[in-house]
């Protein structure tokens, strides 16, 4: 009897994939917070956050990286800087770059900001300038100069009927504009170190700024006073006023006045009462070891934090590049997009009918992202690179091991989908660099790890 052959499959087409989309630099939502705007080297990537896929990519044709791009309030354009000194608008719907013109600038843009209406766009070089232009009618009405060093931040006041623009560089003081006369008018002086962000209350008679030097000053803008230095004890890298008209019990909002949310280097969001400078709220990340929370950490720390008030969404960035969206009102994390998972160790199917996979990147971190909307979870337990997965048969369960001579045991709910490790073991005098889960029906609790000795 002839045997039977087995013809192998030898072509294969790509049904979806989990890709960079971000390395750094500035993140943008847009107003009914749909799509995210992130920077990607020579790229724009626009995310569709429902589904977490890069939808369009805006690229520049000189192939130089982008410096820096804003997202005017209405939706309708994008405009970005590149090393090539060039700043182009972009019908981003349609994919179409309707202008390009020279920045004026001599070196890169470093900052940019619309205003309110959609129509003035600030522009901060590294040359010490700001330009303002009229992206309507298109031409520079306004060079303004007096700055010290790179003018990393600009920001228009709410209320345009004011045309005031304030402005931040490298001697940590805040600029205030005045752009009837093209005058600055006003410094704040009270950071000792760069200021990271500026946000303005409702009725834009008070401002909260944020530095690297652990501290926030609440401004009053109509005597331009300092009112209150609030000791905040991190790096802060972004600060945000909360909205008024929510209800916000669940965090111990119970005051009348302003309060504003501050992220940095610790990792977690804390909120703040602006008049008193108490702290009534802390984040409590689960999963991450609480130690690691009060220290600050390079690769848990925040650098953006962006309110979305049409979704009622909190969304923060951290330093690996993880892209967390919370709940406004009680700062419940609802969803995750990774943004880079530089160098992949090992990868598995897992859930019921191979619904997620788990990643082992370089880190003691793993990834369990759900293939349909790549929202992903992130698992913190060990405390050095994971080397190994493996999945036991029903596939609600894995294992993992590393280089800090453990491996764990996590779990998959069923119910919520949510994973949590169930066990650990210990004994390894080196890392563990291989682990393989039994296939067996009736024995799904073992397993079997190796790891390799060096001698010299």
């Amino acid at each position: 009897m002839a045997a039977a052959t087995i013809q192998l499959k030898t072509n294969y087409a790509v049904s979806s994939k989990i890709e960079p989309f971000y390395k750094g630099g500035k993140v943008q939502i847009n107003k009914d917070g749909t799509y995210m705007f992130c920077t990607c080297g020579t790229k724009v990537n626009i995310i569709d956050i429902g589904t977490g896929k890069v939808t369009k990519t805006i690229e520049q044709e000189e192939q130089e990286d982008i410096t820096c791009f804003s997202v005017s309030p209405d939706d309708e354009i994008l405009v970005t800087s590149s090393r090539a000194l060039l700043l182009k608008q972009w019908d981003w719907k349609e994919n179409t770059c309707t202008r390009t013109w020279k920045a004026i600038h001599t070196s890169p843009v470093a900052s940019m900001a619309f205003d309110s209406t959609s129509t003035l766009l600030a522009t901060g070089g590294c040359d010490s300038t700001i330009k303002i232009w009229d992206v309507i009618k298109q031409y520079c009405t306004h060079n303004l100069k007096g700055s010290s060093g790179v003018v990393h931040l600009v920001e228009f006041h709410p209320d345009i009927s004011r045309l005031q623009l304030f402005s931040s560089s490298m001697d940590y003081k805040i600029r205030l504009w005045n752009l009837n006369t093209s005058k600055c008018i006003m410094v704040l002086d009270a950071h000792y170190s760069a200021v990271t962000s500026l946000a303005f209350t409702s009725n834009g008679n008070t401002l909260v700024s944020s530095g690297r030097d652990k501290i926030c000053t609440v401004w009053d803008l109509k005597s331009y006073k300092s009112q209150r230095t609030v000791p905040v004890y991190e790096t802060v890298e972004a600060v945000t006023l909360l909205p008024e008209d929510e209800d916000y019990t669940a965090l111990g909002v119970t005051s009348e006045e302003p309060h504003f949310i501050t992220a940095g280097s610790k990792g977690i969001l804390r909120i703040w009462e602006a008049y008193s400078g108490r702290c009534i709220y802390s984040q409590c990340v689960p999963g991450r070891p609480q130690n690691e929370a009060e220290d600050d950490s390079e690769e848990q720390s925040l650098t953006h934090c962006m309110l979305v008030p049409a979704t009622r969404k909190l969304t923060t960035v951290t330093a690996e590049h993880n892209i967390l969206s919370y709940d406004l009102c009680t700062l419940k994390l609802e969803r995750q997009l990774v943004g880079y998972n530089d160098e992949v160790l090992d990868v598995k199917f897992m859930g019921p009918s191979d619904t997620h996979i788990v990643v082992a990147t370089n880190s003691p971190q793993l990834k369990v992202f759900e293939l349909a909307t790549l929202n992903c979870q992130i698992l913190y337990g060990h405390t050095d690179t994971v080397l190994s997965l493996d999945v036991f048969k029903k596939g609600t369960k894995f294992a993992s091991c590393s280089k800090d001579r453990t491996i764990r045991i996590w779990k998959m709910d069923q119910g919520t989908g949510e994973v949590n490790c169930v066990a650990q073991g210990l004994g390894h005098a080196h890392g563990v660099g291989i682990i393989s889960c039994s296939r067996i029906h009736v024995s799904t609790s073992l397993i079997s790890a190796a790891s390799s000795v060096l001698l010299e």
